[in-house]
């Protein structure tokens, strides 16, 4: 199945895009998947084995292959996933002057993009990078996943303008730490913020004056002020800005943009109504 801006499609036999599922839609074989997998990890699985854990690959061009399977755990922690049942491929694609209306605010202060998965939070972020990086400002983006700035034998596979370094593979909270001490950067840029190490860590870019933008998954902000990293982010006091980006349109569109304390009365009004 294809899924798209106008909606899902299912590929036929015959290699033609069906609206419906129907006896001539194609189903994927076990070999299928076997092969698809394979060929994803470059037919080296143990290499990819840290992020074949994490339930995904992230491949040439910053794209996301997301498995499906059965987890093996050891001491609570998953150490494989067997048996894909099925897989899940996230095309990414660099938009620029997607974050045009919002460059500026990343300019002034610690700023956290707010959305729901597929609303565009990376894209974003990309765009947010690439168009400070033009401004001279220095740059730094702790990709652990690779994911925004698409590094490939020591290249991005992005634009990421003049002065943007990419730190790959680093945990974040790590990254961070490094970058303030060796790269003396103007703004660090990364993926997903979800625990204390990383918050933690932007506490001391905070410290150093050096700008942080980041992301974080919520559906509205009704769900952002009732979540535990929501709550967590508002009163840490480290952020300036809060972008929400709109659900169930095209990816990167703002719905609305919260300072800190907008968003602290947003939070008192949700959570004692």
């Amino acid at each position: 199945m294809i899924t798209a801006d106008f909606g899902n499609v299912f590929i036929s036999k015959y290699g033609q895009a069906e609206k419906q599922f129907g006896d001539t839609t194609y189903i994927c074989s076990k070999y299928d998947l076997e092969e698809c997998f394979k060929s994803v990890c470059q037919y080296s699985v143990h290499s990819y084995q840290n992020e074949i854990n994490q339930g995904f690959v992230t491949v040439k061009g910053g794209h996301r292959v997301g498995l499906c399977g059965s987890a093996v755990c050891e001491n609570e922690k998953i150490i494989n996933v067997k048996n894909i049942s099925s897989i899940n491929l996230r095309i990414a694609a660099s938009h620029q002057g997607a974050a045009a209306d919002i460059v500026s605010i990343a300019d002034k202060g610690n700023t956290v993009i707010v959305g729901p998965p597929l609303s565009g939070k990376t894209t974003l972020l990309r765009d947010i990078a690439y168009s400070l990086s033009l401004r001279t400002r220095k740059v730094c983006v702790v990709d652990e996943r690779g994911e925004i700035c698409a590094p490939y034998n020591g290249q991005t596979g992005f634009d990421m303008g003049y002065s943007c370094d990419c730190m790959y593979g680093y945990k974040k909270a790590e990254g961070i730490s490094i970058a303030i001490r060796t790269l003396s950067p103007d703004v660090i840029v990364f993926d997903e913020i979800g625990t204390s190490d990383e918050l933690s860590a932007v506490a001391d870019s905070f410290n150093a004056g050096v700008r942080i933008v980041t992301s974080v998954h919520s559906a509205s902000v009704n769900d952002f002020v009732h979540r535990k990293m929501g709550q967590l982010l508002i009163n840490s006091e480290a952020f300036d800005y809060f972008v929400f980006l709109k659900n169930g349109v095209k990816p990167g569109k703002v719905e609305r943009v919260l300072t800190r304390s907008e968003i602290k009365g947003e939070s008192y009004r949700n959570i004692t109504a």
